[in-house]
């Protein structure tokens, strides 16, 4: 399917530093895209393409600079994923939404998102999407639950690296980092 293949070109150029050919692949991927045609293939793949492909088209739009555009279309793929009762697709537009957020600087929208996947995809045994909520919550932590926030993000960051998922590793380790020179630790930030 010319679907899959964008969507699957599409992140693999976003993963490789190409937002805007990212970008290109992706919206090709909106347009072929038929709710009624393909909402079976996310028991294939595992999750809907078109929502899929709203996803990684929000997080190019945001690399390009296009921080509204970006919020739509996650919300688009958050409200799609809903709609189609498909739980591990759920799982994914939250994720993506809540990273989309944390990139942002939008924290209090960020940690809503995490809270409601870590909880759903914990229900779910989704370990991927969960691991990810536990580290945004872990990075967005309140200033009295600090030191627990950090433990949750080194685990968190720890289980990813030990699974090859290391595409936001670098986010997480700087936002980490951060925290540490906040608290005056500035060797353990540099040892992040």
């Amino acid at each position: 399917l010319l679907l899959v293949a964008y969507r699957s070109l599409g992140s693999t150029l976003f993963a490789y530093g190409e937002p805007a050919q990212a970008l290109e692949c992706l919206r090709e991927g909106i347009a072929l895209y038929d709710p009624e045609k393909h909402r079976s293939l996310a028991y294939v793949y595992g999750q809907d393409i078109g929502v899929v492909c709203k996803g990684w088209t929000a997080w190019s739009l945001a690399l390009l600079g296009y921080p509204d555009q970006a919020e739509l279309m996650a919300l688009e793929a958050i409200q799609m994923a809903r709609a189609l009762s498909h739980p591990l697709t759920l799982s994914y537009a939250l994720a993506v939404g809540s990273i989309l957020y944390f990139l942002l600087q939008k924290t209090e929208r960020a940690r809503e998102l995490a809270q409601e996947n870590f909880k759903f995809s914990g229900e779910q045994g989704f370990i991927f999407f969960y691991t990810h909520a536990a580290i945004i919550l872990g990075v967005l932590a309140e200033p009295d639950q600090i030191e627990q926030g950090v433990t949750q993000t080194r685990g968190g960051m720890a289980g990813l690296e030990g699974a090859g998922a290391a595409l936001l590793l670098p986010i997480y380790q700087t936002r980490l980092s951060k925290i540490f020179a906040s608290l005056g630790k500035i060797e353990d930030g540099l040892a992040v």
